[in-house]
């Protein structure tokens, strides 16, 4: 049987193998990230993800501000074979309940923007889906980084922050 394709792997990877890791991947208000650099924090954030337990064909909510954390978590996501399901940012905490349950995501990706409506949607639905939030002014790796050392907030054992 022939080996599995991996987007990510398609669209990241195989443009750092074709020398092009110097180039600029993305390019906004936030600044330019290289394919290099991109292929660093997806690797990493990969790694985060599936220490909190993301495993293929699970899906991950996202509610994220269009941002390069944004296509971090999106591309680590198709890297561990999770289904990336990105929505609107204009959702209320009822809306985002409603789209956990319909699309049967058990994992909530939200940054901090976004932090106190994915809380309340997570809490409506009684979800065992995880929350990680990405702290402001934090390379994303960073967070990744603490997540794989097991660093957990203490007072909800679901949220973790990325």
């Amino acid at each position: 049987m022939g080996q599995l394709f991996n987007a990510c792997e398609y669209l990241l990877d195989r443009r750092v193998a074709a020398g092009d890791g110097q180039r600029t991947a993305l390019a906004g208000p936030a600044g330019e990230v290289t394919y290099g650099d991109l292929h660093d924090r997806v690797c990493r954030t990969a790694r985060g993800l599936r220490e909190i337990g993301v495993r293929p064909e699970q899906r991950i909510l996202m509610v994220m501000a269009d941002s390069p954390h944004f296509v971090v978590v999106y591309l680590a996501a198709m890297r561990v074979g999770a289904i990336p399901v990105p929505v609107s940012t204009m959702l209320h905490p009822g809306g985002i309940a409603e789209l956990l349950r319909d699309s049967r995501a058990r994992f909530l990706a939200v940054s901090h923007e976004f932090a106190a409506a994915g809380g309340a949607a997570a809490a409506a639905r009684c979800l065992r889906a995880r929350l990680f939030v990405r702290r402001r002014g934090e390379p994303l790796d960073r967070r990744a980084q603490r997540l794989a050392a097991g660093d957990r907030l203490r007072r909800r054992r679901d949220v973790h922050r990325l």
